[in-house]
């Protein structure tokens, strides 16, 4: 798929042209059995006050996982949505919903191309749905990124420390690449880490990037 096709479909699925169906991706399980859904987060849904306030809390909960630390508000999460998220051409942030439809957490996408993409954004908010909806969920964007958008190669970051994530992510497939050190400094109420080196003081965790392309998946 071109880069102007898969832009395209992202502006698609976010609502910039007029539809009557709602997008979704379906989670499903290794015997076909659906346990919910992804859903992208779009003009419609931004403006509904269960979703930001939801996306608020969980900021709040695991903002210890996060390249920028801050005190999460309301308006600074609208703000997000509306100007980063669904302006960008290059980013997709989906909402997990289990068989209820009821909303658990959200997964990520970002630096949409036609090489590569980056999961990013990856929140179990939520108790309830099937014990394993967050790896089956993974799977279903995987899945997605590799059969709908056509893009061969799959990337993310994650801290060193945070031990779920990195092993939900080797069930799922994604294989270690790369490890850099980070690096903590501070703006007034504000926690930032970098990998430029020198910047602040060296973290007590390092930045550890996966990968999982398209032929490797297919292979196993």
């Amino acid at each position: 798929m071109s880069e102007r096709l898969i832009t395209k479909k992202i502006k698609d699925i976010k609502g910039f042209n007029a539809t009557d169906i709602d997008f979704l991706i379906p989670i499903l399980k290794a015997d076909g059995s659906k346990i919910g859904e992804l859903k992208p987060v779009n003009k419609k849904l931004i403006k509904e006050v269960e979703i930001v306030n939801s996306l608020t809390k969980w900021r709040e909960k695991f903002t210890r996982y996060f390249l920028t630390q801050f005190q999460p508000t309301i308006q600074r999460t609208v703000n997000w949505l509306n100007n980063v998220v669904v302006a960008s051409d290059n980013k997709v942030l989906f909402l997990i919903y289990n068989e209820n439809n009821k909303l658990i957490g959200h997964i990520g996408l970002s630096n949409i191309s036609v090489d590569s993409v980056e999961i990013d954004n990856l929140v179990r908010g939520e108790v309830g749905g099937d014990k394993d909806l967050i790896f089956f969920s993974e799977i279903a964007l995987i899945d997605w990124v590799f059969y709908q958008l056509n893009v061969p190669l799959i990337v993310l970051n994650v801290f060193s420390n945070n031990f779920l994530a990195i092993n939900l992510h080797k069930e799922v497939g994604f294989s270690i690449y790369k490890e850099k050190e980070l690096w903590k400094y501070t703006t007034g109420n504000d926690v930032f880490f970098s990998t430029n080196k020198g910047v602040g003081i060296i973290a007590k965790f390092k930045y550890i990037g996966m990968k999982l392309s398209k032929n490797n998946k297919e292979n196993k």
